[in-house]
């Protein structure tokens, strides 16, 4: 029996021992402090706020800049498509040319004294809403496959069913039923219809032309050798009225396009922010020059 109470009670003291153990092993645990947790928060948010300025600062740069070589390689392929028609301006082969009264299917465009077969008249043109104060380009031409076609006892003879043989190309500021936004389009006249309008440069906020010729009338031409070479320097006129004085077209075109690349607009039609001006150059083959 007395072992069995010394064993109990021993029992007990080893528990009792290891309770002991346990508490006086237990450690004291520390954390960071509220003002120390504002700090890094602080800290924290301005580090974040840097670096998220940094990051939508070179994202709108970029953007600008994309933007940017959107609208050049558009003015390029604009600058190419021009070049196109104005290597062809007024070209009808060996045929004879035609009068402004046989370009009857551009009527509005030409008058009796245009020889020129490019015009600037606002004339009405299909599938468009022209822009007020901004005046298109036509320019007209002998289609390339008839051209093709002609044989040399077809020289110096009317261009016959002249609708269906003569190619016009319109570059136009407007709009179409599709996209309200003002931009430049090119629309073609080909087998007695115009196409649908082709978008060019987005966002055209104003287009104008500069036409210009060698400075000279017939007496000026120099006959032989022996005559004094001609003064180089170009006329330039941006009044439609000179494509009335000469009768052959001008030996260069210029085209000056302003564009608002940002898309955005005030009340009044203003671009919000800085225009660009792109300008394109066209040489003429036949073009007004001595001969």
């Amino acid at each position: 029996m007395k072992s069995k109470i010394n064993k109990f009670q021993t029992g007990n003291k080893l528990s009792g021992e290891s309770n002991s153990l346990s508490t006086s092993i237990v450690c004291k645990q520390e954390g960071f402090t509220l003002i120390e947790l504002l700090v890094a928060t602080a800290i924290s948010i301005i580090v974040l706020l840097a670096a998220s300025s940094t990051f939508i600062t070179t994202y709108r740069l970029n953007q600008d800049v994309k933007k940017r070589i959107n609208y050049e390689q558009d003015v390029r392929n604009a600058g190419d498509l021009l070049r196109t028609d104005s290597r062809q301006l007024g070209n009808f082969g060996c045929m004879k040319e035609p009068s402004p009264n046989d370009l009857a299917m551009f009527s509005g465009a030409f008058d009796a004294n245009n020889k020129q077969f490019i015009s600037t008249s606002d004339f009405s043109i299909p599938g468009l809403t022209k822009a007020d104060n901004i005046k298109p380009l036509l320019i007209t031409y002998i289609d390339g496959k008839y051209a093709n076609s002609i044989t040399g006892e077809k020289c110096n003879t009317a261009i016959p069913s002249i609708q269906d043989n003569i190619n016009g190309s319109v570059y136009v500021v407007g709009t179409t039923e599709f996209d309200g936004v003002q931009s430049l389009y090119k629309i073609d006249y080909r087998n007695k219809s115009w196409t649908e309008p082709q978008l060019v440069v987005k966002n055209v906020q104003n287009m104008s032309f500069t036409f210009n010729y060698d400075q000279h009338d017939q007496s000026d031409c120099p006959q032989n050798a022996n005559s004094p070479e001609l003064d180089p320097s170009l006329e330039t006129s941006t009044n439609g009225d000179i494509l009335t004085k000469y009768e052959r077209p001008p030996v260069l075109i210029e085209a000056k396009l302003t564009i608002c690349p940002s898309g955005q607009y005030e009340s009044n039609g203003s671009c919000k922010e800085n225009t660009t001006e792109y300008s394109i150059k066209a040489m003429v083959r036949k073009g007004e020059v001595c001969s």
